[in-house]
């Protein structure tokens, strides 16, 4: 637990810090109907051509996210849970408190979201700039249908 209070607080630093002043302003990402991502904070990540984007989440009952990929990491914290379900499965909830990582280039999504209350998640990546955040697979892959869950 201490070594994610420190690892959290560390990117806390380079989030709200990053190099020299910065000032947060929101914007939208597009997504389909029923799902929207608002990125908080986008700082570059020195010494390399990486930039980390901090945003929070949030898809709508009903809505599915569409199986995806980044240039880079993902880690997420489930700021409000919902049931999710994928094609052919059984409903399934995902908590609030989970943490999830999604590694590079590792397919996932595909998630609808099953309960009356919407789902919401703090989101932060770590991925090449000038690439697009979110990346269609060009063909079907089954790497990781369902978030890996760490508590």
């Amino acid at each position: 637990m201490r070594k994610w209070t420190i690892a959290l607080a560390l990117l806390t630093g380079v989030l709200v810090g990053g190099v020299g002043v910065q000032f947060s302003r929101a914007q939208e990402m597009q997504h389909p109907s029923g799902m929207h991502h608002t990125v908080l904070k986008r700082v570059d990540l020195p010494g390399t051509n990486m930039e980390i984007l901090l945003g929070v989440l949030e898809v709508q009952s009903g809505s599915t996210v569409p199986r995806h990929f980044h240039y880079g990491e993902e880690v997420a914290y489930v700021l409000e849970g919902a049931m999710v379900q994928l094609p052919g499965k059984e409903a399934q909830m995902l908590p609030t408190g989970t943490s999830v990582h999604n590694a590079r280039e590792v397919v996932h999504g595909g998630q609808k979201v099953v309960s009356d209350k919407p789902l919401k998640i703090l989101t932060t990546h770590i991925v090449e700039k000038g690439k697009p955040l979110y990346a269609e697979p060009k063909r079907e892959h089954t790497n990781a249908l369902m978030p890996v869950l760490r508590t």
